[in-house]
């Protein structure tokens, strides 16, 4: 729920009127979460992969690499 822009404080749910507050859209709550996650996400994008990580695929490539080679002969 949320209030009309320029109404001072919280509004009572029973009472009707231009301050009311009124229900927002499950369009609009996605839109928010979806903001949120880009923004943490975005942090962890542009972290630097972890040396130990890159050493990991590597060997993994490497590896994968020397079974094609055999298999291929």
């Amino acid at each position: 729920m949320r209030r009309e822009p320029g109404c001072p404080g919280p509004a009572k749910e029973s009472i009707g009127g231009p301050c009311a507050k009124k229900p927002v859209s499950k369009s609009a709550i996605a839109d928010q979460i979806g903001l949120h996650l880009h923004s943490v996400y975005d942090d962890v994008l542009a972290q630097p992969v972890p040396g130990r990580f890159l050493e990991l695929l590597r060997q993994l490539e490497t590896a994968s690499n020397s079974r094609l080679s055999k298999d291929g002969m």
